[in-house]
């Protein structure tokens, strides 16, 4: 299944690289100048940018979620700008129901994400921890109360 949406990064090429063994998986996407994440680095999102993120984003999350993926890994420097449009990367995709052959335990990921598949509510933790940041210019902390 090929997966197309504005808001998703393109996704122009993708193969081995067969000159060097062990061999290379490659992606080329199309240039995104700009990620989420330098912009926070230097300032916090207005309100206004803040909004207009996040509706790209729940859009773009919706559309996958709706074609039984998950982006699974949502953070702000995976939220990206082309051509002042915002898009969210699409090179490590999973689908609904996969287990990530790594589990992460960070601010991003919801403490479901040790245990166990992928689902959309990853997708939402992750977007609302995003929000805290852009906001906040701080990453959200919490305890783990696993």
């Amino acid at each position: 299944m090929r997966l197309s949406h504005p808001g998703l990064l393109r996704i122009l090429r993708c193969g081995l690289w067969p000159v060097e063994q062990p061999r290379v998986i490659y992606v080329m996407t199309e240039y995104a100048p700009e990620n989420l994440a330098e912009v926070v680095s230097k300032r916090t999102l207005t309100p206004a940018e803040t909004a207009e993120a996040v509706a790209t984003t729940l859009d773009v999350l919706a559309y996958l979620h709706q074609q039984g993926y998950a982006h699974g890994h949502l953070t702000p420097s995976n939220i990206l700008a082309v051509d002042d449009q915002v898009k969210i990367s699409s090179d490590g995709l999973m689908r609904i129901g996969d287990v990530p052959a790594i589990a992460s335990s960070d601010a991003y990921h919801p403490p479901e994400a040790s245990r166990g598949a992928v689902t959309p509510a990853w997708d939402v933790w992750a977007l609302g921890a995003t929000i805290m940041q852009v906001l906040t210019q701080q990453p959200p902390l919490w305890e783990r109360g696993e």
